[in-house]
């Protein structure tokens, strides 16, 4: 009976090596399937739930560092590397992720994750902005014989990753060409339809408008819709597709065609009984009736838009859309609710300095935000109730408004006795500015500051005004040409300068305007 027990205990301390290595092999491979697990369920909440996702993505990097420090060895360290990299991409922790696509390649250069690991190291690429990085790892998925190496839907995702790469950089002329070789090369492609709407961007982005159509239109055709009616499918998807091809006709000068396309989506019974788009479709649709001057519209579209991510951009839309009447009180209105709804974007920071300079305007007097009074004839030659029209979408160039900006606002104002009437000029000088910066209505400012000097003379103010005046007519109206029928009252201003404000940086480039030859 001893013996027996004898021969029991010396088997059992020969199998214990072998259950030990077989308990260990069970929890080093439980953790490894416990952090794959964590990574395919947190790829799948991706898509409907990034805060579920989070914490999936946060347990696979726990569960794979576990294979890493335990089992170094382990045939499954490559793969625990790019789990751990593509968590952290999606986390938005770009340089970890980077850094364990670094040590994949260093440790495990023939690893089969190798190419995977190249294309999402592309993607914290782009997030950085560094643009010619991610391409050199692209191009090497893309390198000749790799198709036959790596996955198709890989090789594939890698080549419009790059074209990508091409529209982010504005390199359009790259683009279109590798998206042509795309379409024509992959048509069963499952990208073959995104591939087809970055192609039709890529032609918009270079006004080749007809080209663009063409191919919006295919894309609307591979997947079975040629129009779009409000009553059956107005999917955001397919909206954005129409609203893109109706830019393109009214940008190519085909405006009743645009309308026509733009009809689709826009009928008005629906429309107005039951708003059926997006916020962002309502964005475009408002943004393209501005672009036709048609503010009924523009404001019907973009007063409907309820998405916070949208809406500051439609409020400063409308905002602008008023300026352009001079309806000042009602645009400042719609600058104030961006700032109270603390709706925060680029439009936030731009609907402060609206704010700050249409304040000036609102809250003077009556007399100072009706529309202007025509000046006299015989002193600018402008005809009572008639705008300088064929000058006024004459755009400043950003190195003109500098000069402007520096010449009338920034000169040392001239030593002139101030008043009580300073601030009345100050707000009659900054509404001829949003006539002439902003509205581009070059007769109505050369009005607004003439009632600057007139009304004001000793303010600080008035020979600013004057001076804008001179660049007004030397600049847009290109009256220091002898030739031009504005040529004398862009002397008279001049002259009215120098006489009137002498010994002052004014009266000095008075001077050298009209030394100045054109």
């Amino acid at each position: 009976m001893r013996f027996l027990t004898g021969i029991r205990l010396q088997s059992f301390a020969k199998t214990l090596p072998i259950l030990l290595l077989f308990f260990l092999s069970c929890a080093y491979y439980n953790t490894f399937y416990n952090a794959n697990k964590y990574y395919r369920d947190a790829l799948a909440k991706q898509k409907t739930s990034s805060a579920a996702a989070k914490i999936s993505f946060e347990k696979a990097i726990e569960k794979s560092a576990l294979v890493i420090s335990n089992y170094p060895q382990s045939k499954y360290t490559p793969q625990a590397l790019f789990v751990i990299g593509v968590s952290y991409y999606y986390l938005g922790d770009y340089a970890k992720a980077i850094s364990k696509f670094e040590n994949l390649h260093l440790v495990f250069p023939n690893s089969e994750y190798i190419n995977e690991a190249n294309l999402y190291w592309a993607y914290c690429l782009i997030e950085t902005k560094d643009y010619n990085t991610a391409l050199e790892k692209l191009e090497i998925i893309k390198r000749p014989g790799a198709e036959k190496s790596i996955p198709k839907s890989l090789f594939e995702t890698a080549l419009l990753k790059i074209t990508d790469i091409y529209l982010l950089q504005k390199d359009y002329e790259s683009a279109v060409r590798e998206l042509n070789n795309f379409v024509n090369k992959y048509p069963r492609s499952d990208l073959y339809k995104p591939a087809l709407l970055k192609l039709g961007d890529g032609h918009r982005a270079q006004k080749n408008y007809t080209q663009a159509i063409q191919t919006y239109q295919k894309y609307l055709d591979k997947i079975k819709v040629k129009t779009l009616s409000p009553k059956t499918d107005t999917s955001s998807e397919r909206s954005q597709i129409i609203l893109r091809m109706a830019e393109c006709y009214i940008e190519s000068d085909r405006q009743s065609e645009g309308l026509q396309i733009l009809d689709q989506i826009t009928n008005a019974d629906t429309i107005k009984s039951q708003p059926r788009l997006d916020s962002k479709s309502y964005l475009e649709l408002g943004k393209l009736f501005l672009r036709m001057n048609n503010l009924e519209r523009t404001r019907l579209y973009l007063g409907r838009i309820k998405s916070n991510q949208e809406l500051a951009e439609a409020y400063y839309l409308l905002g602008n859309s008023y300026e352009s009447e001079a309806k000042f009180d009602t645009a400042k209105a719609f600058y104030d609710s961006i700032v109270n709804k603390k709706l925060q974007s680029e439009y936030f920071d731009l609907a402060q300095s609206r704010i700050a300079l249409l304040s000036l305007v609102v809250e003077e007097k009556p007399k100072l935000i009706t529309p202007p009074t025509p000046v006299k004839k015989d002193t600018f030659e402008i005809e009572p109730d008639k705008e300088l029209t064929e000058f006024d979408s004459l755009p400043i160039s950003p190195e003109d408004n500098l000069k402007l900006k520096n010449d009338t606002l920034s000169t040392p104002a001239p030593k002139i006795d101030s008043s009580p009437t300073k601030d009345l000029a100050a707000r009659q000088f900054h509404l001829a500015e949003i006539y002439n910066l902003n509205l581009k209505k070059y007769g109505q400012a050369l009005a607004e500051y003439e009632k600057v000097y007139a009304e004001y003379p000793k303010s600080p103010f008035a020979p600013k005004a004057l001076f804008a005046q001179a660049w007004i007519y030397k600049n847009i109206l290109k009256a220091d040409n002898n030739t031009s029928s504005y040529n004398n009252d862009f002397k008279k201003v001049l002259n009215k300068i120098i006489a009137q404000y002498p010994n002052t940086d004014y009266e000095k480039a008075a001077k050298e305007m009209l030394l100045d030859k054109p």
